[in-house]
C-alpha cells in the first residue's frame, strides 16, 4: 500500500483475511477432503465461518418495526374530476 493513502485498520484486517482461501476451506470441510479429528476439523470450520462473516457482507434480513410496533405505510389515491367554476 502507497504511503499517505488513507485506510482504515478494519479495512486493512479484512484485506489481509483471504476470502477465497476460507471458502476454500469450508468447501473442503464439506466435500470430506479434510480428515481428522472431528473436534478440530469443527473448530476449523467454526473459525473460517466466524472470519468470513467479518469480510463478507451479511445478507440477513432488517427488522424494520419501531418500539416493537411495525411501520404503517397508507396510500391516498384521489380521483380526477372536472374543476367546479
Amino acid at each position: 500500500m502507497p504511503r499517505g493513502t488513507t485506510f482504515s485498520q478494519n479495512a486493512r484486517a479484512r484485506e489481509r483475511i483471504r476470502v477465497a482461501r476460507l471458502l476454500t476451506i469450508a468447501d473442503d470441510i464439506a466435500e470430506g477432503k479434510i480428515k481428522g479429528d472431528p473436534k478440530r476439523v469443527a473448530v476449523r470450520l467454526q473459525a473460517a465461518s466466524m472470519l468470513l462473516r467479518k469480510t463478507l457482507p451479511d445478507l440477513s434480513s432488517v427488522d424494520l418495526t419501531s418500539g416493537g410496533e411495525p411501520f404503517v405505510v397508507e396510500r391516498a389515491v384521489f380521483k380526477r374530476g372536472k374543476a367546479k367554476t
